[in-house]
């Protein structure tokens, strides 16, 4: 098509809503209703809103536990002239993406849609990114600074002659500082508002503006191609962000994702070739395997095409589409999906949580012992040493620690209490002291009751479930929100407000 016309925002300025960060708070609410009720209505397209009862899609599962997507269950987002570097989504999501762009490149080069639009030759320029790397940033950027900080503050750096003591600081530290503000543990991270929701694998972004600025979100991707091109992306499973218009978000409600999932009738096979652009020579790898080709079952889109992935079992000849986990799922309802996918292909952190919490606390140590490897300290005025005139000091070195010393100093019993006491801060569940006796006495019965039977790794992770399952529970994702009140009344009321976890 020919270049679209656009609104002029200088002779109808009313035709956009300009909400940004760096407005007062009356007017971003304002203008953020206004982007909210008119300039992306509901009813333009089919939105996901990660901002609010989207939050943690793909981060928290339908048992209300923090999750992480595996790896090896990761597929690259290849287009041509992005080989080098290329991002990544879930296996099923990638294979659905490259229809989408495809099909996208196609309603372009045919002139059905505006050439001059982001819509028209999507790339990815953001995919997964692992949570494990934003954990990482977080540790070394905000949490060790922040403990650099407290351990100046009056006398904390004469308190520490060890690795024990520097753990006592570091307790006070977070539940002094730290767990009003920010988590300790990366499952504290995901259910906090630093986890970035690509890091679940079922985003995709083709535009990397700035996320404040509702301006240049309805003039550059509210265009002329918006709507119809939402109705594309949903043909392929896909749902927009409607607060980032060039996110799209893998939605598993929806029947055409699913059936990247678990496969359609195989009409023939064809290599899954780069997408050619126009006027490119056709980019050909010989070394990919073939798809898949065949066209979607549902009521309505039996002209949509669909390039699956294929697999072969042990005793069959033919190959079958889709994933073989996700076989069973034709038939069934969404929720099926959800929890075959965060089964098979996600881990909860919480067995993970103090691993890597121990990982860091003896890595700070280690670095605060390099910074400071001496403290000098005053006499007990007890010590035989001192005589009533002996102003000398103690010189104490500080030695690093080892991880196989922090095990043999910090076991299974350690670190289940310590797993216990700092989810407690980072959900601020306040929960009186023999509440707390009592607990941790329970948690104890159960690891030293498995270890009769059990190894102690397996008892330790029997009693850590039962903290996460039994003590701390499903996490609350439900936002609040400023339509209804009903939310809040529900908590004091000790109902449960758990989600829609999709």
């Amino acid at each position: 098509m020919a270049k679209q016309t656009k609104i002029d925002p200088k002779e109808f300025p009313t035709a956009y809503s300009y909400g940004a960060n760096s407005l007062g708070p009356k007017n971003i609410f304002t203008e953020r209703q206004d982007y909210d009720n008119r300039i992306f209505a509901d009813s333009l397209a089919p939105f996901m809103k990660t901002w609010t009862t989207d939050r943690f899609y793909g981060l928290v599962n339908t048992l209300g536990n923090s999750t992480i997507p595996s790896k090896v269950y990761m597929k690259p987002l290849i287009h041509p002239y992005e080989q080098e570097n290329p991002q990544y989504a879930l296996n099923f999501v990638a294979d659905a993406w490259a229809d989408f762009a495809r099909k996208a490149r196609e309603l372009s080069n045919e002139n059905l849609i505006f050439r001059d639009s982001p819509w028209a030759a999507p790339r990815a320029v953001k995919g997964w990114t692992p949570l494990e790397q934003e954990y990482e940033g977080y540790m070394q950027q905000v949490v060790y600074p922040a403990f650099h900080d407290f351990m100046r503050d009056g006398d904390n750096n004469s308190k520490i002659d060890g690795f024990p003591t520097f753990l006592e600081m570091f307790h006070k530290f977070f539940e002094e500082r730290l767990s009003k503000a920010g988590p300790l543990t990366l499952s504290g991270m995901i259910e906090g508002s630093t986890a970035p929701l690509y890091g679940s694998g079922l985003i995709i972004e083709f535009g990397a503006d700035d996320y404040d600025q509702d301006f240049d979100k309805a003039y550059k991707y509210g265009d002329r191609n918006f709507a119809f091109m939402a109705q594309i992306a949903a043909q392929y499973g896909f749902a927009v962000d409607k607060n980032i218009p060039w996110r799209l978000v893998a939605d598993l409600e929806n029947p055409s994702m699913r059936e990247y999932m678990h496969g359609i009738p195989i009409q023939r096979f064809e290599l899954d070739n780069a997408l050619e652009e126009e006027c490119d020579p056709i980019f050909v790898d010989p070394s990919r395997a073939p798809k898949g080709y065949g066209f979607s079952q549902l009521p309505g889109f039996e002209d949509v095409i669909r390039r699956v992935n294929l697999f072969l079992l042990d005793g069959r000849d033919a190959p079958l589409s889709g994933y073989p986990q996700y076989q069973d799922l034709k038939d069934s309802p969404a929720i099926a999906a959800f929890r075959e996918m965060y089964a098979s292909s996600y881990y909860e952190t919480w067995a993970l949580d103090m691993e890597q919490v121990a990982a860091y606390l003896v890595t700070f140590y280690n670095i605060y012992v390099a910074q400071q490897p001496t403290v000098t300290l005053p006499l007990p005025s007890e010590s035989y040493l001192k005589t009533e005139c002996d102003t000398s000091d103690r010189i104490i070195r500080r030695s690093p620690l080892t991880i196989a010393e922090y095990n043999e100093m910090c076991g299974y019993p350690w670190q289940l209490k310590n797993f216990y006491v700092l989810r407690l801060l980072e959900r601020q569940i306040d929960t009186p002291l023999p509440r707390r006796k009592h607990d941790i006495q329970q948690i104890m019965n159960i690891y030293n009751t498995a270890k009769i039977t059990h190894s102690k790794a397996d008892a330790y992770i029997l009693a850590l479930r039962f903290i996460q399952e039994d003590i701390l529970g499903p996490y609350d994702t439900s936002p609040l929100t400023l339509e209804f009140v009903g939310d809040i009344i529900d908590r004091k009321r000790g109902e449960s407000v758990f989600p829609n976890s999709r």
